[in-house]
């Protein structure tokens, strides 16, 4: 499980705290961003109290001594005897030794760091020990801390300051208030080379580069008539290349159904629809014709010779093509030109 390093200042006063407090009440993290850690409420506080009770004293050394590689032979500074839950954390009774009662008067140690464990989301499981340090992390735990001490928060209020934050913004609201102000950064920057404008383009530059980008010419500065085209031209070539598309699409659906023609797939009687279907939909004509059966010989563009008769009951084939279709049968009957 995951095992965090905490701090809280002890009182400047002539003799060493009996009682200190090693874990604030709620929700805080570490001034170095660490953290997220949780105490709820006092049940919560009475759970890790019996965690963290063994039934040995729990040691305090030097600078973490214990658990980092620093070289250093751990030597205790004190034993927490007892813990309590109150409502303002947990705080433990501490017999010091004669040397560490000696360099807390002197003020030569002035922060005493609990090591926990806790779960990913920040739940505190379990106080394993403290030890002595200088270098203070969590600000929350203040009980009895000076006045030195609480002044490390005032970092933060020009921070606040500059990101437009109340000054009860919270670490997690500033983190996230600055990481907007620079999406923001990152997208006037965007905008200032899409316009020509150098990165460090101000918001005032970038503003006056749209503007006359779309703003209307100044009157001094009439368009070039060289560029430009008279409107009723450009209506009459407009209708003539939409005429030339449409008669290219007629001649186009045209040699379409005479190629489906050859094939046999199109009658004479069916031209006229052929032709209005692949003038409509050439891709779906051609998919038509792929699928379509052979209705007369290939290659014959009309029948030639004397009229059918009209199918009667025995020309099935016929009957089921021409209902397919949609076609009357009779209409096969009919006599056609052949195509010139």
């Amino acid at each position: 499980m995951p095992r965090a390093v905490c701090q809280v200042s002890l009182p400047d006063q002539s003799t060493p705290p009996e009682w200190v407090h090693l874990l604030p009440m709620g929700t805080v993290r570490g001034v170095d961003g660490r953290g997220p850690y949780v105490l709820r409420d006092q049940a919560h506080a009475a759970q890790v109290i019996a965690a963290s009770g063994t039934g040995v004293d729990l040691p305090i050394d030097y600078d973490h001594d214990a658990i980092l590689p620093n070289g250093r032979r751990p030597i205790a500074a004190g034993w927490i005897k007892a813990l309590d839950a109150r409502p303002d954390g947990i705080w433990g009774r501490v017999e010091w030794t004669t040397a560490a009662a000696a360099h807390l008067t002197a003020r030569e140690y002035r922060y005493l760091s609990p090591v926990i464990d806790h779960t990913r989301s920040g739940d505190v499981l379990r106080l394993r020990m403290a030890g002595l340090t200088n270098t203070p992390n969590l600000s929350a735990l203040t009980a009895l801390a000076s006045q030195e001490q609480l002044d490390a928060m005032d970092l933060l209020v020009p921070i606040r300051a500059a990101l437009g934050l109340p000054d009860s913004a919270t670490p997690d609201q500033i983190t996230a208030a600055a990481a907007q102000s620079r999406q923001a950064a990152q997208t006037l920057t965007g905008v200032a080379r899409a316009l020509g404008l150098p990165d460090a383009a101000t918001p005032d530059q970038i503003t006056a580069a749209t503007q006359a980008r779309t703003s209307p010419p100044a009157a001094s500065n009439p368009p070039d008539p060289s560029q430009y085209v008279p409107m009723s031209q450009f209506t009459a070539l407009s209708a003539d290349l939409a005429a030339m598309r449409q008669r290219l699409d007629t001649d186009a659906a045209g040699q379409a159904v005479t190629a489906a023609q050859a094939q046999g797939k199109v009658t004479p009687a069916m031209r006229d629809w052929a032709l209005g279907y692949a003038a409509k939909d050439p891709q779906g004509f051609t998919a038509w014709c792929s699928a379509a059966p052979v209705l007369v010989a290939p290659g014959t563009l009309a029948p030639s010779g004397p009229a059918p008769a009209a199918p009667g009951v025995g020309d099935q084939a016929v009957t089921a093509v021409c209902s397919q279709l949609g076609l009357d049968p009779k209409a096969l009957t009919t006599p056609a030109t052949k195509e010139a």
